[in-house]
């Protein structure tokens, strides 16, 4: 979906959105967090090829995928045992256990591998060797910003702990804001369809405005920005803040369109090269049909929700292209295992 916005987003904005640069300003109100500069050397660990772990003491090898299982060489594990008590020591700070991210992403695309809910650095390690979305973090962070060819990466990598709390499903929204004004909420997760929350809807708008007003509003670095929220469930309804996210292409729009905050946010129509080509999609009757179908659903408090009414609307998870390799689900049943070493067997007389 592109971005029909003239201004595209800076790697300031970006910058301002890592938990790091936040935290402090906003601790009140969100999950307790401690917040890890890592070393060089783990970072450059990270970008490494192959997921090789230190567990106790014991070494655990996971091999490239590129491998050919011929003549390999066994990765040396690597150690970073003032990192690792680190690590323990703020877990332990933090209840036991915690939701590991880098600083803009958690490797919720690696859940094939472990569950998020970590205990120990190995389990946090391998997670993070695991994920794309961490080494996007790593290798591109900066990629969708007008100034890209200004940085490459930031001053510091921190690794993130978030004392772990389990969610009620249904209950995270994405909030959108213009120029300071709350414009629009989402519901987070557009993979499932939650009835209760049609009876919810009054008090949570509600409560995620009064949230926005008393605690967000002029108080974040920028003025157009996405913030994600929990809600506690009945009868309590406080409102958490879960992270920031930039108004650029990098941040999903969940169940809106960018066209459709754009005439949320009563932008001017861009003439540049960049806007044109994001809006050539609308023809000028669409955009005020579009615009009236916005207007006539707009809370009295000024924004927009979009929440899922059925069965019938939920849509595919974005992460059903990080379930587990097949390779790994064939050799879950013994006739997979033995027919795997029958090839390997056979393999000196394939030509």
């Amino acid at each position: 979906d592109a971005l029909p916005i003239s201004k595209l987003m800076k790697a300031q904005e970006k910058l301002d959105c890592q938990l790091s640069s936040w935290y402090d300003t906003f601790r009140r109100v969100t999950f307790k967090t401690e917040v890890i500069p890592l070393p060089e050397e783990f970072v450059q660990y990270l970008h490494e090829d192959g997921i090789v772990v230190a567990d106790d003491g014991q070494e655990s090898d996971v091999e490239d995928d590129d491998s050919d299982g011929w003549d390999t060489e066994v990765t040396e594990v690597q150690r970073f045992p003032e990192l690792e008590q680190s690590i323990v020591e703020a877990i332990s700070r933090l209840g036991g256990t915690v939701l590991p991210k880098l600083n803009w992403s958690a490797p919720r695309d690696a859940t094939w591998l472990s569950s998020l809910e970590c205990r120990k650095p190995s389990e946090i390690f391998m997670l993070l060797k695991a994920s794309d979305f961490v080494a996007h973090d790593l290798s591109c962070p900066f990629e969708q910003c007008e100034d890209a060819n200004m940085i490459t990466r930031p001053d510091q990598y921190s690794l993130v702990l978030r004392r772990w709390h389990t969610l009620s499903d249904g209950m995270e929204f994405r909030c959108f804001v213009w120029d300071n004004q709350l414009i629009a909420i989402s519901q987070r997760d557009y993979t499932a369809y939650f009835p209760f929350l049609a009876h919810l809807m009054f008090d949570i708008e509600r409560s995620i405005h009064r949230f926005f007003v008393d605690s967000i509003q002029n108080r974040f670095t920028q003025p157009n920005f996405a913030f994600d929220v929990y809600i506690d469930r009945p009868p309590r309804l406080r409102v958490w803040l879960l992270d920031f996210n930039p108004w650029g292409a990098c941040t999903d729009t969940l169940l809106f369109s960018w066209q459709d905050l754009e005439l949320l946010s009563d932008q001017p129509k861009s003439t540049d090269a960049s806007s044109e080509l994001a809006g050539s999609d609308l023809e000028a009757g669409s955009r005020d049909r579009i615009r009236e179908e916005l207007i006539s659903n707009k809370h009295e408090l000024g924004f927009v929700t979009r929440i899922l009414h059925s069965e019938e609307s939920v849509r595919p998870s974005p992460l059903h292209m990080y379930r587990l390799p097949t390779d790994a689900l064939d050799l879950s049943n013994s006739e997979a295992i033995q027919h795997f070493v029958d090839q390997v067997r056979n393999f000196p007389s394939q030509h």
